[in-house]
C-alpha cells in the first residue's frame, strides 16, 4: 500500500478541485452566505435542495428559489444574528421549501467567518436533512392523539351508556302509562296533559338514543334505505318546523338530488343526523342568514381526519352549510367530542349532537368533515357509502296487538314488572312475573298450562343476564319463544342471543304499541 506523507497529505487541501470533490460527495448540506443573504458557496447536496446546479446558486439568495417569505425572513434573521454576535447558532429544526413546493426539514449549525480585522460579513452553514425523523415524529404524535381520543370516547361512552340504561328504566312508566290513562278518561284537559307528557318523553328518548349512539352501544341491524325519502320526511317533520319557527330570519335553501342511490343504515339514525346538523346550522346564525341542505352522489377517494378506514368509491353526500359565526380553528378538533359544547346559558347544548353524528356515520362506514369559510359560516359534509343492493320498498301491514296467551315477564325491577303487566294485561294477555331466572324457571315448571312467551330483561341485578336465563329456559322448554328487552340497544350479548334463537329485541322504554306489536308478531310467528 502506498504511504502518504504528512506533507503530501496537507498539500491535498491546496487543491481546489479536490476540495470541491470532498464537499460535493458529502451528504450534508454546506453553504457560505454574505450579509445580503447571497450564496458565496454551496455544495452539490445543497444545490439539489433548490433543484439547481452549484453554479446557479452563486450570487443568488434564498428568495430566488424559495416561495415562502416567512422562511426567508427567518433565515436572514439567523444569519445576521450569527455575523453580528460572532457566535455559532444551532437550529434544531427548520423547514425549507424548494421551488416545486416540496418541503424538507433541516438541522443546521451556522458559524461566523471572522476576518483578520475582526469584522464578520460571511457565515458558514452546515445542515443535516432530518425530514424522515420529523415526519415519523409527527405521525407518532398524531397516532398518540388518536389513541387518547379513542380512550376518552371509550370512557365517556361507557359512562353515557350506563346513564342511558338507568334513565330508560326510570322513563319506563312515563312512556308506558299515558296509553293506559287515555283509556280511562275522556277529560280533554287531562288528555292535553298526556299529550305534553308524551312529547316530553319522546324528547327524553331521543336524548337517550343520542347517548347510546355516542356510547357505540346504539348498534342496529342496517338495512338498505333511500336517503332522499329520509331527507324529505325530515324536512316535513314537526322537529324541522320547530327549528324554522325559532329562527324566522334564516332562509332555507335546498339542492336535493331526487334519485340518490341506496345506503345501508337506519332511517331513524339518519333522521337524527339531519336533525342535529340542521339545528346546529340554524343556531349558528344570529338574526338573518341562510342554511343550505344539499344531497348528491359523488366519487371520493381522499382520507378524512378521524376516519382512517373510510373506503373509496361512490358515496351519498348530505351537506349542511350555514352563514353563521363559523367554528374557531381551536375548536374544530373537539367538536365531535362527547359533552363538548360552546353553547352557554339556558339555550346551551348537551354536547351530544355532533358526537352522535360522528358515531352514526362511523357505524355506517361513512365519514363526516367540517370546513369553515373565510369570515364565518361552516359546512358539514356527510358521506355514506352506496349499498350494493337496493332498499326494500315494501311496507308491513299493522298488527292486531290483542291476545289472551300466557306471558312471563322477567325483570329485577318491580316497577318494570308492574308496567309490563299492566300494558299487556290491558291488551288481554295473562301475565305472570319473575324477578330472576331461577324464579322464572320455577314458574314455568309449576304452571299447569304452558307459558306462551317469555319477556326477559337483559340485566337482572347480580344474577345471570337475560341471555343466560334464555339459555336455561330453552334447555327445559325448547319451544318457548323469548323476547329480550334492555335499556341498551343491541349489544354483542343481545346479538349473540338473537343468533341462538331469541325471537326479538325491544329497547326500553317501550310504549304499549311497541311492546304489544312485538309480542303479537312473535306469537303469530310461533303458531304459524
Amino acid at each position: 500500500m502506498a504511504q502518504i506523507g504528512s506533507s503530501n497529505f496537507s498539500g491535498m487541501f491546496d487543491n481546489p478541485e479536490l476540495l470541491r470533490l470532498l464537499f460535493d460527495i458529502n451528504p450534508t448540506l454546506v453553504f457560505v452566505k454574505d450579509r445580503q443573504g447571497r450564496f458565496i458557496y454551496g455544495n452539490a447536496t445543497f444545490a439539489e435542495l433548490y433543484s439547481c446546479g452549484v453554479e446557479d446558486l452563486l450570487g443568488k439568495t434564498d428568495a430566488d428559489f424559495n416561495p415562502h417569505v416567512d422562511e426567508i425572513e427567518s433565515f436572514l434573521e439567523h444569519d445576521l444574528k450569527v455575523m453580528d454576535s460572532g457566535e455559532d447558532l444551532f437550529i434544531p429544526e427548520e423547514k425549507v421549501t424548494s421551488p416545486n413546493g416540496k418541503s424538507v426539514w433541516l438541522q443546521t449549525i451556522k458559524r461566523p467567518l471572522v476576518e483578520s480585522d475582526g469584522s464578520c460579513n460571511h457565515l458558514l452553514g452546515v445542515s443535516v436533512d432530518i425530514t424522515t425523523r420529523v415526519l415519523a415524529e409527527a405521525r407518532s404524535k398524531q397516532l398518540q392523539e388518536q389513541i387518547h381520543h379513542y380512550e376518552r370516547l371509550e370512557s365517556l361512552g361507557t359512562m353515557a351508556g350506563g346513564i342511558a340504561h338507568d334513565l330508560n328504566n326510570i322513563l319506563g312508566p312515563l312512556v308506558g302509562y299515558p296509553s293506559l290513562i287515555r283509556e280511562e278518561t275522556k277529560n280533554t284537559k287531562v288528555l292535553s296533559y298526556l299529550d305534553e307528557m308524551e312529547r316530553s318523553s319522546e324528547r327524553a328518548i331521543t336524548l337517550i338514543g343520542d347517548l347510546l349512539t355516542m356510547a357505540r352501544r346504539g348498534n342496529y341491524q342496517a338495512a338498505p334505505m333511500r336517503v332522499e325519502s329520509c331527507v324529505v320526511d325530515f324536512l316535513r317533520s314537526a322537529a324541522m318546523d320547530e327549528i324554522r319557527s325559532a329562527h324566522p330570519g334564516v332562509e332555507l335553501v335546498l339542492a336535493l338530488d331526487k334519485e340518490l342511490l341506496a345506503v345501508l343504515g337506519s332511517e331513524t339514525h339518519v333522521h337524527r343526523v339531519l336533525l342535529n346538523l340542521a339545528k346546529n346550522a340554524f343556531e349558528a346564525i344570529d338574526g338573518v342568514g341562510r342554511v343550505a341542505i344539499a344531497t348528491r352522489v359523488e366519487a371520493h377517494n381522499k382520507p378524512v381526519a378521524g376516519f382512517d378506514e373510510s373506503p373509496n368509491g361512490r358515496f351519498v353526500v348530505i351537506e349542511v352549510s350555514d352563514t353563521g359565526v363559523g367554528i374557531p380553528e381551536a375548536d374544530r378538533g373537539r367538536i365531535f367530542d362527547p359533552f363538548y359544547s360552546r353553547k352557554i346559558g339556558m339555550a346551551g347544548g348537551t354536547g351530544l349532537g355532533l358526537a352522535m353524528v360522528y358515531g352514526v356515520v362511523k357505524d355506517m362506514s361513512g365519514s363526516v368533515e367540517v370546513s369553515a369559510a373565510t369570515g364565518g359560516g361552516s359546512t358539514f359534509t356527510v358521506r355514506l357509502p352506496v349499498a350494493e343492493r337496493m332498499a326494500n320498498e315494501t311496507t308491513e301491514t299493522l298488527w292486531d296487538y290483542r291476545g289472551n296467551e300466557r306471558i312471563l315477564v322477567i325483570d329485577d325491577l318491580s316497577s318494570q314488572r308492574q308496567l309490563a303487566t299492566r300494558l299487556l294485561g290491558a291488551l288481554g294477555y295473562r301475565v305472570r312475573t319473575a324477578a330472576n331466572g331461577a324464579e322464572a324457571l320455577e314458574i314455568c315448571k309449576a304452571s299447569k298450562q304452558p307459558i306462551s312467551l317469555a319477556i326477559i330483561d337483559m340485566l337482572l341485578g347480580d344474577g345471570p343476564d337475560g341471555v343466560e336465563v334464555y339459555r336455561t329456559l330453552r334447555r327445559h322448554f325448547p319451544d318457548l319463544p323469548c323476547i329480550i328487552v334492555s335499556g341498551f340497544s343491541e349489544s354483542e350479548q343481545v346479538q349473540a342471543g338473537l343468533a341462538e334463537g331469541v325471537t326479538a329485541f325491544v329497547r326500553k322504554p317501550y310504549t304499549q304499541a311497541v311492546l304489544g306489536a312485538e309480542v303479537r308478531k312473535t306469537l303469530n310467528r310461533t303458531t304459524a
